[in-house]
């Protein structure tokens, strides 16, 4: 599995470091304008209905600069007509080496396509699990995918 530098579009609109991986994903496995997602997400979390104690905190903050409710992520992608799969699989699993996904790990959204991870960072790995190598040195571990959304679009 790869890693390619990529931020969705969002330099066309903001600058700075922001935490936005959930537009971000959505933006480059939809081929949707940053800026389009962007403002869906935020519509979705100003309107969220409920009087839970979740629901006014989706309402307090509706940005997705700096993340995204799974709730509110996910009313977008069922909006797009993509279907959620909740399953434990590791990121290189052989599955995502054809096709266009957008997977969640813990606290991480990321799109990958075609076996290609893209994000602002190298996200395919963990930073505190380790095991060890044939040379007894510590490798990281694969990231756990917890759900993930297959994106049909023509590439």
């Amino acid at each position: 599995m790869e890693y390619k530098y990529n931020e969705g579009g969002r330099g066309e609109h903001y600058k700075g470091l922001v935490g936005d991986c959930v537009t971000r994903a959505i933006t480059i496995a939809t081929e949707l304008p940053y800026d389009v997602v962007y403002n869906a997400l935020f519509d979705i979390a100003k309107n969220y209905k409920g009087n839970s104690k979740l629901a006014k905190r989706i309402r307090q903050r509706p940005s997705p600069r700096n993340g995204c409710y799974n709730e509110v992520s996910g009313e977008f992608l069922k909006a797009l007509n993509i279907k959620e799969v909740r399953s434990k699989l590791k990121i290189n699993n052989p599955m995502f080496y054809e096709g266009c996904y957008i997977v969640y790990v813990r606290r991480h959204y990321i799109a990958i396509i075609d076996g290609v991870v893209h994000d602002t960072w190298d996200s395919r790995k963990t930073s505190g699990a380790y095991t060890r190598d044939e040379n007894d040195n510590p490798v990281p571990q694969w990231k756990t995918v917890t759900r993930y959304w297959k994106v049909e679009n023509e590439r």
